[in-house]
């Protein structure tokens, strides 16, 4: 035993050293954890004996570091806890959220399975495997067995009503509960369970007298506070409800549940002493210089509900500033009334790029809003105008009756603009519909047809002849690179707006105009095969959309030397995939360890079967990597995978057998050519993106649900079997990956260089 206390002062101490990274000290835990487990089952009766672990200075200080956000300090004092007394289940669950927090839940879990293989007859080691299995079923066998193994343990019994409850089995969870408080009556989690299951069935009496008695036996549990004021929500009492908000903060200060009930709370009785003293109690949960994108989101709600709607809008600035996705702040305040609020959701839609140059002036207007009526409100209108943001604008001017006469011309001004867009989205519309657009000419007519439309409504001359690129058999495109005065480029630049417009050989013409946030720029890609780098434009805010896939619902487009991304496209996506992260811890870990079904032999293994599940976990895997979903670089490599392609085929007089290779391996058909376009163009993206899983996911999630398919779809589902055949013929090089189980539904387990490494091969 001396020897085995001496291995517990070592991995306390170790805990307190940086330099050590968290994998060796997760190791050596884990080690010893092990050790404790096995020499206490043998020595101490530790497999039958279930009286609550006494209250602990050292676990108290634990979770107070924990809730200062504090974790590796957390996790040293819970390593010391853990090896003298691993009896402590509390211990050990807070030890796992901390892991789970990081994403470690496949570790996690082979951890606890060898604390099990190493305990086998452990009620307590039992349970706290059975936290981290999926599905439920697996989950309530291990506490069943905590619950056979330990009667006399509440931990089994808990576990077993946890599952009923989610379950929906209420009068069974009722049964459990009843086990767990026979065999533990001060067990606080099947009270406070309890406490839950009463107020969901509105027996508020009983659940009082509960709370009554757990409060008195611990007046300091936050979790009895924070149910303390559910119920007193509950059943009306918002007062009560004020005062039991304000006693879990003040014992815990960043419970999240504390300070949502607080928002809500002061929302409801705004206005009024109550909905001050939440809205007050809400603002004491933020530091008093807030540094996190969190805290200045939550400052952004406060203010908006007392009513300070500058404040409101600089802590939204502040936030997005920090990485809060625009399309959270809309979902949470939804289009306030200030014009420059939804101004900034707009320009910090994507971070860390070069904004355009009127947006950037526009930013420093917002800097300092005004609504004085004077000249600064008109500087405003201006900024927002020749930015592209017109809705904005129309907002602005049309907030008050418009007597200033620069503000008139202002207003002729935008009308003027609008009606552009308005008659050049009908000419867009009506192209299938013309025959005298169907023919090689078609482009130049179309924009010959846009300039008269603007020099008809402004006075604009488009007397410039417009730069156009063609090749033989491909196509033409307006080069959207140059914006000369006296082209409809040229005018739109005005605007901040830009018009992408093109045509495949036998296609019509197709046109989109948005407004820039970023670009045009010209880039270098590192592994461009040319020495002229690409334009890139990143834009949203569409005003003219043809309805066709090549410029209606792509988020990004590859036009002869240039390629856009459609914001309007990409965010909405974006916000769909992390709805996904955004799951409950429990949803997320259950996605991420479903593995698919067995598989006997290679054709079994690369089964294309159940894909949304795949995909879903590797879109988490991908957000682990990188704390956020890297969307924008994804669809920008594999644009520019589109437009290094042009070099191994264009112009096709040089590059005939290219050409003919290509042809022959489309099958003859132009969408077999586009689909291998496509194909190359994913293979790009996976072996340079900043996230290759990202890019697998979306492979994943393309896969044709029929036969009939689009050139996306055929050339990733292409792309998709090719890799899994590289990775089944490496099988032995990862071992992470199992030759009994689909390998579609292991993609996530692969890291990101052993996706590179399989794509380069592929």
């Amino acid at each position: 035993m001396p020897k085995f206390h001496q291995m517990a002062v070592n991995m306390r101490d170790s805990c307190k050293i940086p330099a050590i990274s968290r994998m060796i000290r997760g190791f050596w835990l884990m080690t010893l954890v092990v050790v404790s487990l096995t020499m206490t089952a043998c020595s101490s009766g530790f497999l039958h004996h279930g009286a609550p672990a006494p209250e602990d200075p050292v676990f108290d200080a634990a979770l107070e570091l924990i809730r200062k956000g504090r974790s590796e300090e957390a996790e040293a004092k819970l390593a010391a806890l853990v090896a003298a007394r691993p009896l402590h289940v509390p211990a050990h669950r807070a030890w796992q959220q901390l892991r789970l927090d990081r994403y470690e839940h496949i570790n996690l879990l082979r951890d606890y399975r060898k604390i099990v293989a190493d305990a086998p007859d452990s009620a307590e080691a039992h349970y706290l495997l059975g936290r981290l299995l999926h599905p439920l079923e697996d989950q309530e066998s291990q506490f069943a067995l905590a619950a056979r193994l330990s009667p006399d343990s509440a931990w089994g019994h808990y576990g077993l009503a946890w599952i009923a409850t989610v379950t929906g089995r209420i009068d069974l969870a009722f049964q459990r509960l009843n086990h767990a408080l026979a065999a533990q009556p001060g067990h606080k989690r099947s009270r406070h369970l309890l406490v839950r299951l009463l107020l969901s069935q509105t027996r508020y009496s009983e659940a009082n007298g509960v709370l009554n008695r757990l409060l008195q036996q611990d007046p300091y549990s936050s979790s009895s506070w924070l149910l303390k004021a559910r119920l007193a929500g509950r059943s009306g009492k918002t007062a009560d409800e004020e005062v039991a908000l304000e006693r879990v903060i003040e014992l815990e200060p960043t419970n999240r549940e504390a300070r949502s009930l607080l928002l809500s709370l002061a929302r409801a009785e705004r206005g009024g002493a109550l909905g001050f003293l939440a809205a007050d109690t809400a603002l004491r949960t933020i530091p008093e210089v807030p540094r996190s994108a969190d805290d200045f989101l939550y400052l952004a709600q406060i203010k908006e509900i007392e009513g300070s709607f500058i404040a409101q809008e600089q802590a939204v600035a502040k936030s997005l500033k920090l990485g809060t996705p625009s399309s959270r702040i809309l979902d949470l305040f939804g289009t306030p009334p200030q014009v420059w609020f939804t101004a900034w959701t707009k320009i910090y839609q994507v971070q860390d790029m070069p904004l355009a140059e009127p947006i950037e002036s526009l930013k420093e207007t917002l800097e300092f809003p005004s609504n004085n009526g004077g000249q600064d409100d008109l500087r405003l209108c201006r900024a927002f105008l020749h930015a592209g943001f017109l809705d904005e604008t129309h907002r602005l001017l049309e907030s008050q009756l418009v007597e200033n006469k620069e503000k008139r011309t202002l207003a002729h001004e935008l009308r003027a603009h609008r009606r552009v867009l308005a008659r050049m989205q009908i000419l867009v519309d009506g192209i299938k519909d013309d025959a005298t657009l169907d023919h090689a000419e078609s482009l130049r007519v179309f924009l010959g047809r846009v300039a008269a439309v603007i020099e008809e409504e402004t006075g604009y001359a488009c007397d410039q002849k417009e730069a156009i690129l063609g090749l033989p058999l491909v196509g033409s495109a307006l080069d959207a690179s140059k914006a000369m005065a006296g082209t409809v480029n040229g005018y739109l630049r005005q605007y901040n707006q830009i018009m992408f417009a093109g045509r495949l050989a036998g296609a019509s013409t197709q046109a989109l105009v948005f407004t820039m946030i970023s670009g045009p720029r010209r880039i270098f890609p590192d592994n461009s095969p040319g020495d002229q780098g690409c334009f890139e434009v990143i834009g949203g805010m569409v005003a003219v959309r043809s309805q066709d896939e090549s410029f209606g619902d792509s988020a990004g487009r590859a036009l002869f030397g240039t390629y856009f991304i459609d914001l309007d496209i990409l965010m909405p996506w974006k916000k769909r995939l992390s709805s996904l992260v955004a799951q409950p811890t429990e949803v997320k870990r259950n996605i991420s360890q479903t593995l698919g079904l067995s598989a006997h032999g290679s054709s079994e293994r690369m089964s294309l079967a159940y894909p949304a599940a795949a995909a879903e976990a590797l879109v988490l895997k991908a957000y682990e990597q990188h704390g956020d979903l890297l969307l924008l670089d994804s669809v920008r490599i594999h644009e520019q995978g589109h437009l290094f392609d042009s070099f191994n085929y264009l112009p096709m007089w040089r590059q005939v057998l290219p050409n003919l290779l290509l042809v022959l391996r489309g099958g003859f058909s132009s969408l077999g050519i586009m689909a291998e376009l496509e194909e190359a163009a994913a293979l790009h993206a996976l072996r340079y993106a900043k996230s290759p899983h990202l890019v697998l996911a979306e492979l994943v999630r393309a896969l044709p649900k029929g036969k009939a398919s689009g050139p996306h779809a055929q050339g990733y589902k292409n792309l998709l079997s090719r890799f899994l055949i590289r990775l089944d013929a490496r099988l032995e090089d990862f071992p992470t990956i199992s030759p009994d189980r689909m390998l579609l539904h292991q993609l996530h387990l692969l890291s990101e260089e052993e996706v590179r490494s399989l794509a380069f091969e592929s």
